[in-house]
């Protein structure tokens, strides 16, 4: 009687053991590297925009226009340039000059701060200095050409809030 007992103990011992090891392995097949960023494509470079209208000299709006440069970085540090070139800050000479291609070292303006970009599998989101930022929604890219959907969104740089999103906007970009 006991060795039937011992017997039965083991065969609970085992089945128990047995659902656990199904349970961990379920358990770690269904967490994957969702959180990781990864980016679904490599955008990391420069990115001329080559749609959208042309808003005139002064233009500080919500779409990009076409012409428009997008220097991605790798990390997060990314410039915004206007007419072929970027306005970038001389910490030595304590003025913007006027840059074609700017580097990490020329990234940040007199307080250390510079524009950033974020790439959440196809998501991208780059932010300016001033916290505005242009909010996407998804970008596609194919080959050396990017479209990208987004809204373009004002905030309050001192209490940190948004102040106002725009429709959306469709941009396309071919990589220089």
């Amino acid at each position: 009687m006991r060795d039937i007992m011992l017997n039965k103990m083991k065969k609970f011992q085992f089945l128990a053991l047995s659902l656990f090891a199904v349970f961990a392995c379920v358990s770690f097949a269904s967490c994957s590297d969702d959180d990781k960023d990864e980016p679904t494509a490599d955008i990391v470079g420069t990115w001329e925009c080559i749609t959208g209208e042309d808003h005139g000299a002064g233009y500080d709006g919500e779409d990009f226009e076409k012409g428009t440069l997008l220097k991605l970085l790798k990390g997060d540090k990314c410039f915004i340039g206007y007419n072929g070139s970027f306005e970038v800050y001389n910490p030595d000479t304590d003025r913007w000059e006027t840059v074609t291609n700017p580097t990490e070292n020329q990234w940040g303006d007199e307080d250390g701060e510079g524009d950033k970009w974020y790439l959440k599998g196809n998501v991208l989101t780059v932010v300016e200095s001033d916290l505005d930022r242009y909010v996407g929604t998804t970008i596609n890219v194919n080959g050396n050409e990017m479209t990208f959907t987004y809204k373009y969104q004002n905030w309050n740089y001192d209490s940190g809030t948004m102040t106002s999103e725009s429709e959306t906007y469709v941009s396309k970009f071919r990589k220089k």
